[in-house]
């Protein structure tokens, strides 16, 4: 493999792992700074099995009944869990949210369907509240697996802990007019396998490449045409 041709390669291997990311991380309360993005252009903000209602930052969430989105999952706990996030408006408002809960029994799932607009740029936000279990299950977006056996109770630091959440952020941009996401617990490794999810927020990011991207994708960009023209000599 010749040096343009390396450039290509790399370029082609850094916009791909920029267009499909997962990230697990954890969150303490709805303000800035505590590991929720709510600041943006929100398309969805659910409260998945809870009323809507609550404002939290510029996401207003709905219950799981709004235009838009489809689901499936077995069961419903409205009284899961009771968050301890502060006493800030953001941090009672995510209280709310994060009370209840829809889940499947392994080997079923859970799964949403969102519509959304082909080309567009977004950034998936899903929460989640271990109370009960040392539970896991796998994670797809578009039938593709983006986080493996992701654990709520390790990520937030021991079942019911009442202050800190888990939190899988999933930057894409859209290849058609729905983003399908499936909670899987039958490929997992843990006891229980029973898929749960408490709320999700879809931000419409209308993202720009950083610096870095764009100067990677100019290189790809002219090495593939100084490959070309090396070709037609």
């Amino acid at each position: 493999m010749n040096y343009l041709n390396k450039i290509v390669f790399v370029t082609a291997l850094t916009l791909s792992s920029v267009a499909h990311s997962a990230i697990v991380s954890t969150f303490t309360g709805g303000d800035i700074g505590e590991g929720i993005d709510f600041q943006g252009n929100f398309e969805y903000a659910v409260n998945f099995g809870g009323p809507g209602g609550q404002v939290i930052g510029d996401a207003t969430f709905t219950s799981d009944s709004v235009s838009g989105l489809s689901w499936s999952a077995l069961h419903h706990i409205p009284c899961w869990h009771s968050a301890i996030y502060g006493n800030t408006a953001n941090d009672n408002g995510l209280e709310s949210v994060m009370k209840s809960i829809r889940w499947s029994h392994n080997p079923y799932t859970v799964d949403f369907s969102l519509a959304v607009t082909a080309g567009e740029s977004y950034s998936l936000q899903m929460l989640f509240a271990e109370s009960c279990c040392t539970r896991g299950f796998d994670v797809f977006v578009e039938g593709a697996l983006e986080v493996n056996d992701f654990s709520p109770y390790q990520t937030q630091g021991g079942i019911n802990n009442r202050y800190v959440g888990a939190l899988i952020t999933h930057d894409f941009i859209a290849q058609d007019n729905f983003l399908n996401v499936r909670l899987q617990g039958s490929t997992a490794n843990f006891p229980d396998r029973n898929a749960i999810l408490n709320a999700f927020t879809l931000e419409n990011t209308h993202a720009v490449p950083e610096p870095s991207v764009l100067a990677l994708m100019g290189l790809g960009m002219l090495g593939l045409g100084m490959s070309r023209r090396k070709m037609k000599k």
